[in-house]
């Protein structure tokens, strides 16, 4: 019992290192990122082989303590046929099943406590596959809000400074610009209490097109500031 959790305590660790850095390879091509490191937390893999190791040292003492309980002509002797009346009776009183149904249910309700683990185990197994492909529609949702509903561009131009409104009109000029539109940033602190945070400040024309503002509802306000980090209402902060 102790080898065949040690062997699978070995399997588990290779094949989660392995799959470990083939997901961070697979985010690194996907987002273009230079380098992504795949760190492994020996503390983790500790714990994981922890409990692996005390579930089987836990089932083979179960099942010692059941062999040495039993007097030896009773556990020598063959295992009397299990009784399904008491539990199957009312069950097919109410659903009328064929033989095969039969036989899986009675097996079903002579168990219950094996069912129900065994029920949770694929519950559990389905919310891991649930929860590992949510990634795909959320990183389609947010190409689609920023790159489509919000920055709308091709190319932003930054300056180190404020400029006068002909660099404006000098950006239109340039060889294949369609459009170009104006926006002011500018560094500010916010600040509440003890707390203070750096952040940035944009302005936008109403008339934006190419980058709208958008708040945390998606929509586009005509006027006032559109926050784009939580900001508890209750505990507001102070420019």
């Amino acid at each position: 019992m102790l080898a065949i959790a040690a062997l699978g305590i070995v399997i588990g660790i290779s094949a989660g290192v392995w799959l470990g850095v083939g997901l961070a390879q697979l985010y690194a091509r996907f987002f273009s990122f230079p380098f992504l490191i795949s760190t492994h937390d020996p503390q983790i893999y500790g714990l994981a082989a922890a409990v692996t190791m005390a579930a089987a040292v836990a089932g083979a003492l179960l099942a010692v303590r059941v062999a040495v309980v039993l007097p030896p002509a009773v556990a020598m002797s063959p295992p009397a046929p299990a009784d399904y009346r008491a539990r199957m009776g009312a069950f097919r009183r109410l659903f009328a099943l064929r033989q095969t149904g039969v036989m899986v249910s009675r097996h079903l309700f002579r168990w219950p406590l094996r069912t129900a683990s065994g029920t949770f185990g694929v519950a559990m197994a389905v919310v891991i596959l649930v929860a590992s492909l949510w990634s795909f529609g959320s990183i389609n949702y947010m190409i689609d809000i920023t790159f489509s509903g919000s920055e709308r561009h091709d190319a932003l131009v930054a300056f180190g400074a404020a400029e006068p409104a002909r660099a404006l009109f000098a950006a239109r000029q340039m060889p294949g610009v369609l459009a170009a539109e104006p926006f002011r940033a500018v560094a500010a602190r916010i600040s509440h209490r003890a707390l203070s945070r750096k952040l940035s400040i944009m302005g936008k024309p109403e008339t934006q097109v190419l980058s709208r503002r958008a708040d945390r509802s998606l929509s586009s306000p005509r006027q006032g500031p559109a926050p784009t980090a939580w900001q508890d209402p209750a505990n507001p902060a102070r420019p």
